[in-house]
């Protein structure tokens, strides 16, 4: 006795995970779930559409060949997983996999370890690079003019203007946005840092 069976692809699940399913069981779901109806039709229009049943493939099979993996994950005490794009399928068709369940695809798991790798050495030598930048900016405290600086040619600050330059530059230092500005009619004079 032969039992007619579906080939079902699950929600939530890649091509990979296939399985078939007896007429019986499929019958039933068929029942309750409007949107199978629609989902079977589609298939049978399908088949009806090929021409000839040998070339019709249910499963295309780049769909279950990995295009590159894009992920890692594990849980405490869990198997390593890897978030894989497939060959012939957009970036939403992307799922999680199990590394045994992908492990005929080690050339992407290597390139992908690889990428990381490079990703987290440039990480490293950013890091180092900008705690470099920091301790030098924090060799170099502020230290406020008293008076006006030696660079500053043709005359003195008033005390009022060597007070703004001593806030921009302490602003400046702590890496804060300021604006400073004279309202004093003598037209609009403003300072963005």
């Amino acid at each position: 006795m032969i039992v007619q069976q579906y080939l079902v692809k699950w929600k939530g699940l890649s091509y990979l995970h296939c399985t078939w399913v007896p007429k019986k069981e499929f019958r039933k779901a068929y029942m309750e779930l409007p949107h199978l109806k629609t989902k079977v039709n589609n298939f049978r229009k399908q088949i009806f559409c090929n021409s000839s049943e040998d070339d019709f493939a249910p499963i295309r099979r780049e769909y279950t060949m990995a295009d590159r993996v894009l992920a890692r994950r594990q849980e405490e005490g869990e198997e390593k997983e890897y978030f894989v794009k497939w060959v012939g399928l957009d970036y939403d068709e992307c799922h999680w996999e199990s590394e045994s369940d992908i492990s005929s695809f080690q050339q992407q798991i290597e390139k992908f370890k690889l990428l990381l790798s490079r990703y987290q050495k440039l990480r490293i030598q950013e890091s180092s690079i900008r705690d470099g930048i920091d301790s030098a900016r924090k060799s170099k405290e502020f230290q406020q003019f008293e008076k006006s600086p030696e660079f500053l040619h043709g005359g003195e600050l008033h005390p009022y203007q060597l007070k703004g330059l001593n806030f921009l530059r302490l602003s400046w230092s702590k890496k804060t946005h300021v604006i400073l500005e004279d309202e004093m009619g003598l037209g609009m004079f403003s300072l963005v840092f």
